[in-house]
């Protein structure tokens, strides 16, 4: 059986939030518990998200963080 939501539907931005809130959630419980710059920000609106860090190792370990947390 094969089921889709078409885009356009009014469950789309429903289906996409109620997942990306929890991975938002826990992304930023795991940011918090490592040493990051006073700096560093994870944002989102809609369907985007953005990351502010001040180094190289700082991009490098948020974006080992989110990768754990999307997996």
């Amino acid at each position: 059986m094969k089921t889709e939501v078409r885009q356009g539907s009014i469950l789309s931005p429903q289906l996409f939030i109620l997942p990306m809130d929890q991975v938002l959630k826990q992304a930023e419980k795991d940011l918090q518990a490592v040493e990051r710059g006073d700096h560093s920000l994870t944002f989102a609106y809609a369907d985007d998200s953005g990351l502010v860090v001040c180094t190289s190792a700082e991009f490098q370990e948020t974006l080992d963080i989110w990768s754990k947390v999307l997996t």
